[in-house]
């Protein structure tokens, strides 16, 4: 059995830029699960709105994109990538329609979201939403139970034991991602390359993504953490809550592990006892030397050019890969 998260059993590292690991990793497989390790910071967001970022994928291979945001708002992200509306009216849209970025500041991160989606439209890569809402219902049955707890309110009827079922029953929804599984299927032509980004507790339990993809789909998954002190506290999260409510989060490690030194490009993969001897080798063998990003030098683009909409909704001139 592969170990878990809580003890991932570390074997490699390498000093190594986040865009040279995701092209590293699709030597390996057709999608690359980008799982997000600290949802209270934008970084990675904005990492992926870079335009070298899609650089990176589009000489990937990448042609599709999935993000963690509810499937209806998916009209207002085809209106932007399809040049109808400008970033500003984006961030409008999308608030007038609800949404909530939890975590983080809306404004903000709507912003990175648009430039995400503008940054892939031009190299060729269409951008999915794909959250689908599951466990949504069940994690706000949680807050409310945990809220009574800890105010004593209804104490013969809200007590640990029952904020413990209330939580595992969340996440056991939450983190189900049979249903996301298939909404890729569906969406990924036969040949073709993803990525997924998501909060990295998805993809962390067996049987709960990989196995549920197309035979013809290989996947690989990268948590990325923005520094050590993260990805400890994340740990250390991650046990108390399965130790108190037994849930499994991070039963199934990942294929590799980010943590980053400040920025995107000066951090460190580890490979786990879940990795590859394929893609263990390689890591071992190239990481540190994989540096073809520095042959790609991305189209200097102004970004009131990126966001003004384009007369009979016609597309900006796309990121040529090198």
């Amino acid at each position: 059995m592969r170990q878990g998260y809580s003890d991932p059993g570390f074997v490699n590292e390498a000093k190594i830029g986040l865009n040279d690991l995701v092209r590293l990793s699709y030597r390996h497989a057709d999608i690359t699960l980008i799982g997000d390790g600290n949802h209270t910071k934008d970084d990675l967001f904005e990492h992926f709105g870079e335009p070298e970022t899609a650089v990176a994928l589009a000489e990937s291979g990448v042609t599709q994109m999935f993000i963690e945001v509810q499937t209806k708002f998916q009209e207002h992200v085809d209106h932007l990538a399809n040049g109808d509306i400008d970033k500003e009216q984006f961030i409008k849209d999308m608030l007038d329609d609800g949404f909530n970025a939890n975590h983080r500041d809306d404004k903000e991160t709507l912003g990175e979201i648009a430039d995400i989606v503008k940054r892939a439209n031009q190299a060729g890569i269409e951008v999915h939403c794909a959250d689908l809402g599951n466990g949504v219902d069940e994690m706000v049955d949680a807050i409310v139970e945990k809220h009574f707890f800890e105010e004593g309110r209804y104490p013969n009827a809200v007590t640990q034991e029952t904020v413990n079922v209330a939580d595992k029953k969340s996440w056991d929804a939450r983190l189900d991602d049979r249903g996301l599984a298939e909404f890729i299927n569906d969406r990924v032509p036969e040949g073709e390359k993803a990525v997924v980004i998501y909060g990295y507790h998805h993809g962390s339990l067996f049987g709960d993504f990989e196995e549920h993809l197309r035979e013809d789909l290989k996947s690989v998954k990268i948590d990325v953490h923005p520094s050590e002190g993260s990805f400890e506290a994340s740990q250390r999260g991650l046990v108390e809550l399965n130790d108190r409510a037994g849930t499994r989060l991070g039963e199934d490690a990942p294929d590799m592990i980010y943590i980053m030194s400040g920025f995107f490009t000066d951090g460190r993969v580890y490979t786990t006892g879940a990795t590859s001897k394929e893609l263990s080798d390689d890591i071992k063998e190239n990481a540190e030397s994989f540096k073809t990003s520095e042959k790609s030098d991305p189209p200097d683009v102004k970004p009131e050019e990126n966001y003004a909409p384009q007369p009979d909704g016609a597309q900006s001139d796309p990121i040529k890969p090198m």
